[in-house]
């Protein structure tokens, strides 16, 4: 946001990153040169070894050159501003090489044309970076309107991290029922729900999604006022390509979460909302270099089309071929930085030494997993090393967000995958139980998100 005050102050800040106050000029002293103090903070949490200030005047007598300032350092400069328009820029170096600069935005719109007015004046205004959209503050994470990525690791919006310990909730299939059932799911200690949801304008799969499957715009803002009410955070899931191998389904979601009335309502939220653009997208095995394709050309029309939400990508093989993260995820990232990379470990993951080789693989490339389903068993499939997935992603230096699947509603052959049971909605099955109250489950390691608490997190 930008915000003019008056400023008795001799030294007026610009916060978050750069400070520029017409502070020590006489009220009402017209355009002449009144002193503009400079104080430039190093931004840290992001990767460079330098960065340049420079103001363009449309005044072409005034000549500001850029100022190169060391990573780490806090410089203050004093200049003689002439009262007018400025174009403000900011730019990042590594090595000599520029990797990215900074607009300066209110809300969502670029705001680097700053008019200086006589007199003692503050300007508060956010940063945006153009790489991922997300504004950036000193001494932490990329920080901003939603949530980020960095190292792999995901953090919210104040840039303190968040470990996701969430249940996917069958929204599309039984609306009024998961509406009630989000008290509970706050009472048992989950900090996320995986949304289940339906577009409208793919419904060639009505095993997936039919037309009954379908809800209004207006539905899902009601599941965020009240998720937003819970403080939960929202992972928003399209089911209706569910195994496909066609890009055009892809293409098709990607047009659907473009809709006015939908990209309205994830912006209003995006605070507390990450997208799962298409939940196990790509259901053949051995063929990552097509899924990787896909999504390389998904994302830049996400991000010019006004979306700037981490998103989730489930990896091939319905979820479950691990090995196309770490082969592609790397690249995937040069694409875009803002992505988390899912697996959904089923019967796949039946061994404990599958787990964690799995986990491994991910870790040793700082890949931003998450486990975006899991189970304890997969009907006839087998079992699932459940515990070991829990702890994988808890103790071991490395913590992973998990979404276990699901609340309820699962058919005959897939009940074991209920976490309470279908028939009342409310009590806890053997699987709910050990997801909960197990010595890595729920209650010991889920945290609440900090941008939900007034006073923050420390």
């Amino acid at each position: 946001m930008v915000l003019l005050k008056n400023s008795l102050r001799k030294l007026c800040l610009f916060m978050p990153l750069i400070v520029l106050g017409l502070s020590c000029g006489r009220n009402g002293a017209g355009s002449g040169t009144d002193l503009s103090d400079v104080k430039i903070e190093a931004l840290e949490g992001q990767e460079y070894d330098r960065f340049e200030l420079e103001l363009i005047s449309r005044d072409p007598s005034f000549k500001f050159p850029p100022k190169s300032f060391n990573r780490g350092a806090v410089a203050e400069v004093q200049i003689k501003v002439p009262a007018g328009p400025y174009t403000i820029r900011l730019d990042y170096f590594l090595k000599d090489q520029k990797i990215f600069s900074a607009d300066y935005c209110t809300g969502d719109k670029k705001n680097n044309q700053q008019t200086f007015a006589p007199g003692p004046v503050t300007a508060i205004i956010n940063v945006c970076r153009k790489d991922d959209g997300g504004s950036v503050t000193p001494g932490g994470g990329a920080t901003g309107a939603s949530f980020s990525v960095k190292d792999g690791s995901l953090y919210d919006k104040t840039g303190k991290l968040f470990v996701m310990r969430g249940l996917s909730m069958p929204f599309a299939y039984y609306f009024d029922k998961s509406m009630t059932a989000l008290d509970d799911t706050k009472k048992f200690g989950f900090n996320t729900v995986r949304i289940v949801w339906c577009a409208d304008n793919l419904l060639d799969y009505p095993d997936r999604c039919a037309q009954k499957d379908v809800h209004p715009a207006s539905d899902l803002e009601k599941i965020l006022a009240r998720m937003k009410q819970l403080k939960l955070v929202a992972v928003f899931n399209l089911q209706n390509a569910t195994g496909s191998d066609k890009r055009s389904d892809l293409q098709t979601l990607t047009a659907y979460l473009l809709k006015p009335e939908i990209k309205k309502i994830l912006n209003d939220y995006k605070d507390m909302v990450i997208i799962n653009l298409a939940n196990e997208w790509y259901g053949s095995w051995n063929k990552p270099k097509e899924w990787f394709d896909s999504y390389k050309a998904m994302l830049p029309q996400l991000r010019s089309g006004g979306l700037n939400h981490t998103i989730v990508i489930d990896t091939t093989g319905y979820g479950q071929e691990f090995a196309s993260i770490p082969a592609y995820g790397p690249s995937l990232l040069e694409v875009d930085k803002n992505i988390l990379l899912a697996a959904h470990m089923y019967d796949q993951f039946g061994t404990i030494e599958k787990v964690k080789t799995s986990f491994a693989s991910a870790r040793a490339k700082k890949l931003p997993l998450i486990i975006g389903e899991f189970a304890c068993s997969h009907g006839d499939r087998g079992t699932v090393a459940c515990d070991a997935i829990m702890n994988e992603a808890e103790n071991t230096g490395y913590k992973v967000g998990t979404i276990a699947w699901s609340y309820t509603g699962n058919g005959t052959d897939l009940r074991d995958l209920n976490i309470v049971d279908q028939n009342d909605w409310k009590t806890l099955t053997t699987f709910g139980k050990k997801v909960i109250e197990s010595g890595f489950g729920v209650k010991a390691t889920s945290k609440e998100a900090c941008f939900f608490a007034a006073a923050g997190c420390p």
